[in-house]
């Protein structure tokens, strides 16, 4: 009976670990997400300044 107990109990903790490292790599991913959307638009205000100093 306690071995059960114990396997069940280091299964949750198993389980809480896996689920706290995905949540870690969704944050992760988000924020990369959003670091290359905020880089991207950097970069195309820039071109667009580029381009009307070129017209001028």
């Amino acid at each position: 009976m306690r071995s059960s107990t114990f396997l069940f109990m280091m299964g949750i903790a198993f389980l809480l670990v896996l689920f706290g490292m995905l949540w870690n790599q969704v944050n992760v991913v988000l924020l990369t997400m959003q670091g290359s959307v905020a880089v991207l638009a950097l970069v195309l205000e820039i071109r667009s300044k580029m381009v009307e100093g070129k017209a001028r």
